[in-house]
């Protein structure tokens, strides 16, 4: 219906196309802007013309105050002329899709450096629960090796005890001669004394180690455990946060045709606690 019609030129005697309805449409607005821009046009020369007028009357004025001495040189001078716009619909609606735009541009700026700012605060926090999470797997490996050792020990310490009565009930000849000469002269006690003294010392020393481990194990105590947690649920929010700034950040810059780059994503945070907490 709204095609091109070729009709018979009564005149010519030639089939001649006619435009399409929309294209008149078309042409019709261009052509209504056109008249726009064009009375715009000639207010803005009428506004030069008669500050050229103004101007001109201005040095007409001081040529006429200057003494006769003076000798004259022409020096041209380039002056910038402001006009005051008056308000047309068009070009007010074009300054507002500006500021509009331009007021995006700042959100989304601000957007983007809260959320490195969170990223950062996010791999702080992170560095600092894997580095505590090392530091109590070492401590808690060396309460275990202390306790193996001390067990060890304890162990040692009784083997002797069982040893003597089977040595002294098979063989004589291990007894004390201190009945025959009159004096203690047993190189076995001796021994046998030596090696308590020194199982008695390695048990002391190992029991302080094992106290001062208890000492250091007490000194975390519940708060220590409790900021850790909450060190993790900080953290927990914080990503979820980011992924809303970052989808927020995502649809903006499709919307604006903003390239948007990721510095990290929040699944390496995951990534890393949960390698930190294995």
């Amino acid at each position: 219906m709204f095609g091109v019609h070729s009709v018979w030129e009564a005149v010519g005697g030639k089939w001649m196309a006619l435009p399409s309805v929309h294209k008149c449409l078309q042409l019709h607005q261009e052509n209504q802007l056109l008249l726009k821009k064009l009375r715009h046009v000639r207010l803005k020369n009428k506004q030069l013309e008669y500050d050229w007028a103004q101007l001109q009357e201005q040095l007409q004025g001081q040529k006429k105050l200057l003494p006769t001495c003076v000798t004259k040189k022409d020096v041209p001078v380039q002056t910038e002329i402001h006009l005051p716009l008056k308000d047309d619909g068009f070009y007010r609606k074009e300054r507002e899709g500006v500021k509009e735009n331009a007021r995006v541009l700042q959100l989304y700026h601000n957007l983007q450096k809260r959320y490195n700012k969170e990223l950062k605060t996010n791999q702080g926090q992170c560095e600092t629960i894997a580095r505590l999470s090392i530091k109590i797997n070492d401590m808690e490996h060396q309460l275990h090796l202390a306790n193996q050792k001390m067990k060890e020990l304890e162990s040692k310490k009784m083997l002797p005890k069982d040893k003597t009565d089977p040595l002294q009930k098979k063989n004589g000849s291990y007894k004390c001669v201190c009945k025959k000469k009159g004096s203690c002269s047993c190189k076995y006690l001796d021994q046998l004394l030596f090696e308590i003294q020194r199982l008695k010392m390695e048990n002391e020393s190992l029991s302080k180690e094992r106290r001062m481990l208890r000492n250091e194990l007490a000194a975390l105590d519940k708060d220590f455990f409790d900021e850790i947690e909450d060190l993790k649920y900080a953290l927990q929010e914080a990503i979820k946060l980011n992924t809303q700034y970052e989808k927020c950040l995502k649809q903006l810059s499709s919307t604006y045709g903003i390239t948007f780059t990721s510095t990290l994503t929040a699944g390496s945070h995951r990534g890393t606690l949960n390698k930190s907490w294995k």
